[in-house]
């Protein structure tokens, strides 16, 4: 019997092995081809995540700035990515957050309207130290990922052929000048979250101060601040306050590095001002900013013999806002006797009180320093009159008494908004003039012979926070004066309201 060759399983074998080595291709070409891409999504989304995170990063530093309290904000630094049975994954990556190297700020011809703070704020340059904050990518496939940036209020991401930005500017809104300084030192790059808790340097315990300034006569008012964005930018993020535009703003201009904005001097009417300061830290803590001037709040005029006035001085750091626990010295009381009004150190408002009484007939000054008081802005001038008994702020000739009371109005179409109305009708003696602080900083906003005003712009927009009261100061017609404070009420019906730049 003759039996043939089979080769059928032979067959089998050698589709198997096809079968194995098909497999094999598969699977090395979806590990060179599939997973890089589906990485490349995980890093691209990741990358969307950390520009929402310092989005969160920049507002809380301007909150902070703003109010003095600060926020903390977490950033995830690492890229993971999602686990794969039968593929390889690339180890998670890390990218850099890190501050950058400290650059001056200046503001040029800004001079004060307060005569106490235009020693200070008198037409010369006044500069500071600033920093930017960035996050740089280390991505395994999203090669051309943009480096994200944050400076001077902006967000925006920087591509290797173009710049994006994320946010608007606060620099300059209208009339309003808001310049954060970021200061501190901060470097991490590791696998995880950071979490980063921006610092209130200055203000450290209040909101932050405002002081009315105008451009010099003759010049114009100008800032400088370091910027990596270009000059096309800043006019673009810049359109919209243009003197074309109805804005202060007459000319942008970006060179070596540096954003200059001059602004509008004085035409027909001279421009005011309100200038906002602040600093604030990230990453290692920079010190607590120090007393650099003095300016009055209020106090002063007629005072009869015998009796008394009490002179509240406030004590400002370069930002102009206040520094608590500063002592301050009484250089010369002629006329009269004073003495503290609680301790002669600063509370946490910057404040301290002296309590004048008058001994001597005439007109006097009064002056309360820091520091040495070698320089003109680290003294407060009180100008006092003492007259004959009876006569003076304490007398019975119809010397004026303060009263205000605010209370919450309705905008044009019925919605409940933070609008105001200030309201010092209740208030006794033969008055002059009304004079109104805003936000009780110690500086003067408006000047009415009406007892009543409602700001324009109202309350919600000339602040990034609400401020906790108002103050209006009344005169009488010798030039006595009284000063009432009220609290603004922040109830929940208006809670929505924001009062941070956006």
């Amino acid at each position: 019997m003759t039996f043939r060759d089979d080769d059928r399983a032979v067959s089998v074998q050698v589709g198997t092995v096809l079968l194995f080595a098909s497999l094999v291709v598969a699977m090395s070409l979806y590990q060179a081809t599939v997973v890089p891409n589906q990485n490349h999504g995980v890093e691209f989304r990741h990358n969307q995540e950390v520009k929402g995170e310092l989005l969160d990063l920049r507002n809380a530093v301007v909150r902070t700035g703003a109010t003095g309290t600060g926020q903390p904000v977490s950033v995830t630094l690492d890229t993971r990515y999602p686990r794969r049975t039968f593929f390889v994954n690339p180890p998670p990556t890390s990218g850099t957050l890190r501050t950058t190297p400290a650059r001056t700020a200046t503001v040029s011809n800004a001079t004060a309207l307060s005569n106490e703070t235009a020693d200070y704020w008198n037409g010369t340059n006044r500069s500071f130290l600033t920093r930017g904050l960035l996050y740089e990518p280390n991505y395994h496939e999203y090669g051309d990922a943009p480096v994200t940036a944050y400076e001077n209020t902006v967000v925006y991401d920087r591509f290797d052929s173009a710049t994006v930005t994320a946010t608007d500017q606060s620099l300059v809104r209208g009339r309003r000048i808001t310049l954060l300084a970021l200061n501190g030192s901060l470097s991490r790059s590791e696998i995880g979250t950071v979490s980063l808790d921006p610092h209130a340097v200055s203000p450290s315990t209040t909101v932050t101060r405002t002081v009315s300034v105008q451009a010099t006569e003759g010049e114009n008012l100008t800032v400088r601040v370091p910027t990596g964005l270009s000059e096309s930018k800043w006019t673009e993020l810049l359109e919209d306050q243009r003197t074309t535009n109805g804005g202060y703003v007459e000319d942008v201009s970006v060179d070596g590095g540096v954003l200059t904005l001059t602004l509008q001097g004085a035409r027909d009417d001279a421009v005011t001002y309100d200038l906002r300061m602040a600093k604030v830290s990230v990453g290692t803590a920079d010190a607590e900013t120090k007393a650099t001037y003095v300016t009055d709040v209020r106090g002063g005029g007629s005072v009869g013999t015998g009796e008394s006035t009490t002179l509240v001085a406030e004590v400002r750091d370069r930002f102009n806002n206040p520094v608590s626990g500063v002592r301050v010295n009484v250089s010369a009381a002629p006329g009269g006797t004073i003495r503290p009004a609680g301790a002669s150190t600063t509370d946490e408002s910057g404040r301290a009180e002296f309590v004048y009484t008058g001994r001597k007939q005439g007109d006097h000054e009064v002056t309360l320093s820091v520091r040495g008081g070698d320089r003109d802005y680290e003294n407060a001038t009180f100008d006092v009159s003492v007259e004959s008994s009876g006569r003076g702020n304490g007398g019975d000739g119809g010397s004026p008494t303060a009263d205000l009371t605010i209370t919450k109005t309705k905008d044009k179409n019925g919605q409940k908004n933070d609008e105001y109305k200030l309201d010092a009708t209740k208030s006794s003696g033969d008055i002059s003039e009304y004079r109104w602080d805003f936000n009780n900083d110690g500086e003067v906003d408006e000047r009415t012979s009406s007892p009543t005003i409602e700001p324009s712009p109202p309350i919600r927009n000339r602040y990034e926070t609400l401020p906790e009261e108002a103050a209006v100061i009344v005169v009488g017609a010798n030039g006595e004066t009284d000063t009432a404070t009220a609290a603004y009420d922040n109830s929940s019906s208006t809670a929505d309201v924001e009062y941070y730049p956006a």
